[in-house]
């Protein structure tokens, strides 16, 4: 339990991560889970552990709301149809197992993305490398949580796409995918009919997809893409469609300084009126760059669009930030700031500050834009070799270690586009060999929580506007027995889940002399923690 003071409100905030853990029984017999039923009392510590021999990438974890959580894994098992085994167990929000699935799917198949709506979850596999012509290479599952009912459809997308976002809407699923050509398609699956229709975006020059939206206010599909008019010249164009895939309006951004936009997010508030959010840099990034969305940038640009007609961009350069935070020292940003200043081409001085943004949180006629800081970590390895006559030959060559995460930024602007605060908090010991959202940003009462795991703890901290309520608190993750002892935290991660409850889940290895058997385990784990 933690609590701090505000000066400026005289009130005390008091604020706890309960750790609420229970010990599910789980037996693994080739690659199978099963777990026993806890008796349904909320008072009780939640935890589950599954015991593994190594730590791996292998299970996916997806908060379902409050119908619980799900964990699934594919198998090393075939079926007598050649097809690759895949295994689901769903939890309820008690962490009692409430059903279990095997399920058959296509081999060489990876799990891409899911989309949660209302109690069905969807879950989206594609099929890698190449397919024989007329060969069917996704497959998309769709279970009713409650029950565990399930439909799986199959069918055919281009050729060695890359996926990049899947959307859900009524009786609709959108799949935006980008083409190996430099073109850019959605795939259209009508849930009822089971229809597949392929939008295929039509552009004269190469184009890589941003996102896929769909606009309730106006029932239509956006779909924003970056178009390579040349390979220094970088326009963002969104193109608007119906939800069934027919073309109805077009407009490319208008840029007068030139600045590249990049991570862009179209918020819809009202009929025919969106806002266009996201980040910009001065360079043009190349098509890898932008499809690994790994893009250093200068700041954020915020557009507001009125019956497809944009206004005035406005450009927020990260350096005029009040509570910067940055991997380089006070002296640096010094300069950088003075250089700024003094600037006579135009050109805004950059950082190299490479940022995954979130979601845009929208409430109260203000856009609260979070986002959290990585660069890429390379460890130098000298070696000795030596040639045909025995002369040593030095050799030097560069590991990638994982992108490090080391800050979280929110930044909020109201729908004139006026600057009215940032906050900026340091994070450390968070490295991950994917670029993917490691902090959650909880809003609570007007007030942004910020929840992350790290070396077997949670830490979090919370920020009014610019102020930052108290420093950094931790709280250990518990496990199941008295005497436990981590010894190793492996792949950790959390993962916000309903209301207040968040789901963190990891790989530990855990040592306890006081029990009779198994004084050493390892095991992978959830736990469920509640922030009151």
């Amino acid at each position: 339990m933690f609590s701090n003071t505000t000066n400026n409100m005289k009130k005390k905030f008091i604020y706890s991560f309960i750790l609420l853990i229970f010990a599910a029984a789980v037996n693994a017999h080739t690659n199978k889970l099963s777990a026993d039923k806890n008796n349904d009392d909320p008072n009780r510590l939640l935890r589950v552990e599954i015991p593994v021999k190594e730590a791996t990438t292998a299970f996916n974890i997806i908060p379902c709301e409050e119908s619980g959580v799900l964990i699934f894994y594919e198998s090393i098992e075939e079926t007598e149809e050649k097809l690759a085994k895949w295994y689901f167990i769903f939890y309820d929000n008690l962490l009692n197992v409430k059903w279990s699935l095997e399920i058959p799917l296509f081999k060489t198949i990876s799990y891409e993305d899911f989309r949660l709506s209302g109690k069905q979850l969807y879950l989206f596999f594609q099929k890698q490398g190449g397919t024989k012509a007329d060969e069917k290479n996704f497959q998309l599952i769709e279970i009713n949580t409650v029950s565990g009912e399930n439909n799986i459809i199959s069918g055919i997308i281009p050729e060695k796409s890359k996926f990049v976002e899947l959307l859900v809407h009524k009786k609709h699923v959108y799949i935006g995918l980008n083409e190996r050509k430099n073109n850019v398609s959605v795939c259209i699956i009508d849930l009822i009919s089971l229809e597949i229709n392929t939008i295929s975006v039509e552009n004269n020059n190469s184009c890589i997809l941003e996102n896929i939206n769909i606009d309730t206010f106006n029932n239509t599909l956006d779909v924003i893409i970056h178009n390579f008019k040349s390979k220094r010249n970088l326009e963002l164009i969104i193109k608007e469609y119906t939800l069934t895939g027919d073309p109805v309006n077009s407009l490319t951004i208008s840029n007068h300084k030139e600045n590249v936009l990049y991570a862009s997010q179209l918020i819809p508030t009202g009929k025919n009126k969106k806002f266009l959010i996201g980040t910009y840099t001065n360079n043009v990034p190349g098509k890898n760059e932008l499809e690994n969305k790994d893009v250093s940038v200068i700041g954020f640009y915020f557009i507001e669009i009125l019956n497809n007609k944009q206004k005035e961009p406005n450009f927020y350069n990260i350096l005029d930030f009040k509570n910067l935070n940055t991997s380089l020292k006070g002296k640096e940003i010094h300069k950088l700031r003075k250089k700024a200043k003094n600037k006579k081409d135009g050109k805004d001085i950059s950082i190299d500050y490479r940022l995954l943004v979130h979601d845009v949180i929208y409430r109260d006629g203000k856009f609260i834009i979070p986002s959290e800081a990585y660069y890429p970590e390379y460890r130098t390895v000298s070696r000795m070799y030596y040639d045909y006559y025995g002369r040593p030959m030095p050799q030097t060559y560069t590991v990638f270690e994982g992108y490090n995460y080391y800050n979280a930024n929110v930044f909020c602007v109201d729908e004139e586009g006026s600057f009215l605060w940032d906050n900026s908090i340091s994070i450390w010991n968070i490295v991950s060999y994917e670029i993917e959202e490691q902090i959650c940003f909880f809003d609570e009462n007007k007030e942004i929580v910020i929840v992350f795991s790290s070396e077997g703890k949670i830490a979090s901290t919370i920020i009014n506007k610019s102020e930052t309520v108290g420093d950094l608190e931790f709280t250990d993750i518990e496990t199941s027995y008295p005497g436990d002892k981590i010894v190793e935290e492996e792949l950790s991660g959390l993962k916000y889940w309903y209301g207040k409850f968040f789901i963190c889940y990891g790989f530990q290895t855990i040592k306890n002399n006081s029990l009779p058997r198994n004084e050493k385990r390892k095991v992978f784990y959830l736990n469920k923690i509640a922030f009151q």
